[in-house]
């Protein structure tokens, strides 16, 4: 039951998930003046809204990273198809890539200072492109997994 309740929990909270993953990137890119992101959100709001959305974000993702996780270890097929371990290998890079975001974040804005300013600069940046090829990945099959089920109910 427990399983359960949780499969259900985490399905609801990819949702706000994906909103605020959204709002933090074309805020991100907006503060930066990447991929004129600045014409959809002006940088005074992206200034404003950034870092609250990066709060947010860093709970939810970490909320639904264990939860998956968690599920993964509980459902071990003796042989994954090809897109169950494609889903669970671009999760992982996914997993390891915001955590790369989140501390070259926290670099650029003074919070930690292990590493050059420039250097935390250009991994942020490398590691946001690196992100949405592997969301696209992840969050697709697993949305072609979520609406197969929703068909044979």
């Amino acid at each position: 039951m427990f399983k359960k309740w949780l499969f259900k929990f985490d399905r609801v909270l990819i949702w706000p998930l994906l909103f605020v993953t959204v709002i933090k990137l074309l805020s991100g890119y907006s503060l930066t003046y990447h991929y004129y992101a600045y014409k959809i959100i002006s940088q005074n709001l992206a200034s404003r809204i950034h870092t609250p959305f990066c709060f947010v974000f860093i709970i939810l993702f970490s909320l639904h990273s264990f939860i998956a996780i968690y599920l993964a270890f509980l459902r071990q097929p003796a042989k994954p198809h090809l897109s169950i371990r494609l889903a669970r290998w671009s999760g992982w890079l996914l997993f390891i890539s915001v955590l790369m975001i989140i501390l070259s974040g926290y670099i650029v804005i003074g919070k930690l200072t292990f590493i050059h300013f420039f250097t935390a600069i250009q991994l942020h940046n490398i590691f946001s492109l690196l992100v949405i090829p592997f969301f696209i990945i992840h969050a697709g099959i697993n949305s072609y997994f979520i609406i197969r089920k929703w068909i044979r109910k």
